[in-house]
């Protein structure tokens, strides 16, 4: 399902695999993430629902307010999509964040 894909996407780029001197910390998509949202999509309330939806849609629609690229977060290279993530969740426009 494309809304199931578009918060897979957006969970995954904010909370990704962390591999620092060598420990590795599993991310998001380490953590049955693909079993996980029908599962939430089918037990949690229509509005919670579309919070959910609003929010990975707007991670995927700002990159161009965070790191000035006119592209939907999903089609920027890593470095960028990073950045991107860490620049929307410490912005100080509360309704973004």
């Amino acid at each position: 399902m494309l809304l199931n894909w578009l918060i897979r996407s957006a969970v995954v780029a904010l909370y990704p695999r962390l591999e620092r001197d060598g420990l590795t910390i599993p991310g998001a998509a380490d953590c049955g993430l693909d079993a996980f949202l029908p599962r939430f999509r089918r037990d949690t309330p229509m509005l919670i629902w579309l919070g959910t939806v609003l929010g990975a849609l707007v991670f995927h629609l700002t990159p161009l307010l965070t790191v000035f690229v006119p592209l939907p977060a999903f089609l920027l290279p890593a470095r960028l999509r990073d950045l991107h993530a860490a620049r929307i969740t410490t912005t100080r426009i509360y309704l973004l964040r």
